[in-house]
């Protein structure tokens, strides 16, 4: 049975590319092939050579194991990246998936914070060709409300090194780097999509309860398509204020099998789900039921044309539109 990944805003294109690719099977099944245009509508021709035209912005959650690593790619080409996972496994994954996409050179690196998960391939990503030119930003030189540019991808800093907005709270006495991490609104067109690397949201229980950053937050970046679930589906974040806030559509987790941290903690998943977020993950992590959430076992692709987007497997068809 056919049966695509989809969001709740589908590109015409990919419906079509799913519903072409049934009806061939359909058609191949029974006999030799017939020709589509026989049994295609003009109007339908029609939407797939319009689809074709767009402009495709695409977002690659990488799967480096328990960490985050995640490729942003514009329409022009540009790219950028925020985090680099572990060091060995996250600069294979970022270096393997560059040469893929025939990408050159990256314009910017993010970090979001100092924890090896995050910031692990970084070094060997620096010596390598492919990132010679590129602008590292992190929590000492982020400026909170300063947009950038990838192309016609706009990125937004929202939050950096414990201020949120205009507010800097008092988290260098906390001794806790997940509250210095930078929060990103990445849009472009009408898609919207939220990364704060493990920003937490007051959860945690003594002695390791954690400040509730993610509240103040909330309002500053409102509604999203897809939210990059905080710190891996930590019990520390994705609080309820700040899932009705953002009210994303989709949650990706990026982490580990059998991860030592139970990263997704199962009520962050209960939460995402009573909030009608559906989830996909790079892998099954800690979770014992796989039926809670979308595995995918490989990085996870997004394109969008600014109104529609899809969510697929990378190795299907490479993230390509």
């Amino acid at each position: 049975m056919c049966q695509p990944l989809l969001g709740t805003k589908v590109a015409k294109k990919y419906f079509m590319k799913f519903f072409i690719t049934c009806l061939t099977l359909l058609l191949t099944a029974c006999g030799p092939p017939l020709p589509l245009n026989r049994f295609l509508s003009h109007s339908i021709t029609q939407n797939i050579a319009k689809a074709s035209e767009n402009k495709w912005f695409r977002i690659i959650v990488l799967d480096v194991g328990q960490g985050d690593a995640t490729l942003l790619i514009s329409s022009e080409g540009e790219a950028a990246l925020i985090d680099t996972g572990p060091p060995e496994s996250g600069a294979k994954a970022v270096l393997g998936v560059l040469d893929d996409q025939n990408i050159e050179t990256i314009k910017t690196i993010f970090i979001s914070h100092a924890h090896e998960d995050h910031i692990g391939g970084l070094e060997a990503i620096l010596k390598d060709e492919h990132a010679v030119n590129a602008t590292v930003i992190d929590k000492n030189n982020a400026e909170v409300g300063k947009s950038l540019k990838l192309g016609t991808v706009s990125i937004t800093i929202k939050a950096a090194n414990g201020q949120i907005g205009n507010e800097k709270f008092p988290v260098e006495e906390l001794d806790d780097e997940n509250t210095l991490s930078l929060g990103l609104l990445i849009e472009y067109g009408q898609f919207r999509y939220f990364t704060d690397g493990d920003l937490p949201g007051g959860g945690g229980d003594p002695p390791y309860q954690t400040i509730d950053l993610e509240t103040p937050l909330a309002p500053l970046v409102g509604n999203i398509d897809i939210l990059l679930v905080p710190h891996h589906g930590s019990h520390t974040s994705s609080n309820e204020t700040f899932l009705k806030t953002l009210q994303p559509e989709i949650g990706i987790l990026s982490l580990g099998n059998e991860n030592d941290f139970y990263h997704p903690h199962p009520s962050v998943v209960q939460r995402l789900k009573k909030n009608g977020v559906k989830i996909y993950a790079t892998e099954q992590g800690s979770l014992k039921d796989e039926t809670e959430i979308e595995i995918m076992n490989d990085h996870i692709c997004i394109i969008t044309d600014g109104k529609d987007y899809f969510v697929e497997p990378y190795h299907i068809d490479k993230c390509t539109p």
